[in-house]
């Protein structure tokens, strides 16, 4: 009963603060891809059926750091200096890649818990 209650809880604040910055912000299918996809990969690529769960977790937190290093290295690739220091241009690319740690960190969260539930 405990679990579902932190759970519970946890969603409760990540969705009120999503309902006031607007949900909108936070969808973004191709971070949803990549560490979703990437958390499979990396749970069938540790192989361990017993925490299958854990090993998804863990693989959607590394696949939401890979995705962000990727999200800045394509900003720092393909804006000038001009366009760095305009923060209008640049604050949406940066927040489309930190969209893949907050959905590599929410599929961890679902991933402990449901893997507590075994």
């Amino acid at each position: 009963m405990r679990i579902y209650l932190g759970l519970v809880i946890c969603i409760f604040i990540v969705a009120t603060i999503a309902k006031k910055l607007g949900f909108n912000t936070f969808i973004d299918l191709y971070s949803f891809i990549l560490v979703f996809l990437g958390g499979i990969g990396f749970a069938l690529l540790k192989g361990r059926a017993d925490n299958y769960l854990i090993e998804f977790g863990n693989g959607t937190v590394y696949f939401g750091w890979i995705g962000a290093i990727m999200g800045v290295i394509a900003i720092m690739a393909y804006s000038s200096y001009k366009t760095l220091s305009d923060l209008e241009s640049v604050a949406p690319a940066f927040a489309v890649a930190l969209t893949t740690l907050f959905y590599g960190y929410i599929f961890k969260l679902f991933a402990l818990t449901m893997s507590e539930l075994e």
